[in-house]
């Protein structure tokens, strides 16, 4: 672990790559310890304790490649475009509608609009949208690596109706994500992250809506309508989770009259490494 740590400091001195090596370093220290372990258990085949150090070094400086980036993107330098639906299609109104969302090495927002289905605005030009008549599914992906140490210049904006109610995926990988769903129906909502940084804001709950934070090495926040009723089902690794100064530990927690509510959340965090906090708007 010191040669690593050695070896990146000559990376941020010497070398034209400038990392922000201890804010790379906060996020990251799970991983070394991890490493650590596994160089342990290893330590009589130097082929596998080397194949550890490469990878940590290869990981590390991605990660302070998307940090330093800021995540900016400049709308007069880099080309944008704009995707929206096209296809004609007749939805009777409360129809139910799903969007996966999974970026990688970019940034991005969710939102509700008042589109037609959907509208979105990218500076990635790697992103791909499909739209799926028969499942009523959009797949928002921007999953190849493409110019890793710009990543400002893959930020992508999606924008959906809030005539209709919708499943939500959200799935990054080093990556920022702002979902602002205050004002979507929404039926059920799924994180998936890793070495990520999500904030969400949800909406008040029609009858039970569903969510599932599955994080690791990631930080979450997630905002509810003050004296939303929730039931929230813990189960946690090295984390911290918490409803605002209230530390949680693994274990089903009933808030705000939950049993009784007919409109309400029902929230599972299933998280490693990272933290996740519960905030009131």
């Amino acid at each position: 672990m010191l040669i690593t740590l050695g070896v990146l400091f000559l990376f941020y001195m010497f070398g034209d790559l400038r990392l922000p090596v201890f804010l790379t370093l906060y996020y990251f220290w799970p991983v070394f310890l991890i490493g650590a372990g596994v160089s342990l258990l290893f330590r009589k085949y130097p082929v596998v304790q080397t194949l550890v150090f490469l990878v940590q070094i290869l990981l590390f400086i991605l990660l302070g490649i998307y940090l330093g980036g800021g995540g900016d993107v400049n709308f007069a330098n880099t080309p944008s475009r704009t995707l929206s639906y096209q296809q004609e299609l007749i939805l009777e109104d409360g129809a139910e509608l799903s969007v996966r969302y999974d970026i990688l090495f970019a940034n991005g927002s969710v939102d509700s609009g008042d589109t037609e289905l959907y509208r979105i605005e990218t500076e990635d030009k790697n992103l791909s949208v499909n739209y799926d008549t028969d499942r009523r599914s959009v797949r928002v992906s921007s999953d190849q690596v493409g110019v890793i140490a710009l990543p400002g210049n893959r930020s992508t904006s999606v924008q959906l109706s809030d005539e209709y109610t919708w499943d939500v995926h959200l799935d990054g990988v080093f990556s920022r994500v702002d979902a602002d769903l205050d004002e979507l129906n929404l039926k059920s909502l799924y994180n998936e992250a890793a070495f990520c940084s999500t904030s969400i804001r949800l909406p008040e709950p029609r009858g039970t809506v569903s969510v599932v934070l599955d994080s690791g090495f990631a930080s979450t926040e997630l905002f509810l309508p003050v004296g939303t009723p929730v039931s929230i089902s813990v189960d946690m690794g090295l984390a911290q989770v918490a409803y605002g100064p209230t530390v949680f530990k693994d274990g089903v927690y009933h808030l705000n009259g939950y049993s009784q509510a007919a409109d309400r959340y029902e929230i599972k965090v299933d998280v490693g490494f990272g933290s996740v906090n519960f905030e009131e708007y």
